[in-house]
């Protein structure tokens, strides 16, 4: 939902409700952090590192049970990753084909299905 608020209204609101200033600033630093977080992981991490914790952050919001691990219920192309993760969609091809390749994804149809949690938190760092 969005709401629009004029500014004196918005005000009033906070003076009637200090809890919510409160919330309101805890929500601004979480955004902060990830924001400070991902930046450190464009310019610090390698593709493989960048595109595992795409994965695991994917498997927070979008992950369900599978019989053969955790599939993200979630269709992304590979261009849709490359551009997560401020990559080539030919790099997150060969990225994603060689975590396959090492038993750590599959596929099922369009979505990801993570077949081993440790190996890609290994390849997280």
């Amino acid at each position: 939902m969005i709401c629009i608020s004029r500014r004196e209204d918005f005000d009033i609101l906070i003076k009637k409700m200090p809890n919510l200033s409160m919330q309101i600033t805890k929500m601004i630093g979480l955004r902060r952090c990830k924001i400070e977080n991902k930046l450190l992981d464009l310019i610090f991490s390698t593709v493989e590192q960048r595109v595992a914790k795409t994965l695991l952050n994917l498997l927070d919001d979008f992950g369900i049970p599978h019989k053969d691990g955790n599939l993200l219920k979630i269709k992304l192309t590979h261009k849709d990753f490359a551009d997560l993760i401020a990559s080539t969609r030919e790099t997150v091809t060969t990225t994603l084909n060689k975590f396959k390749g090492e038993g750590i994804i599959d596929y099922e149809g369009k979505y990801v299905v993570i077949k081993t949690l440790e190996g890609i938190k290994t390849m997280a760092g």
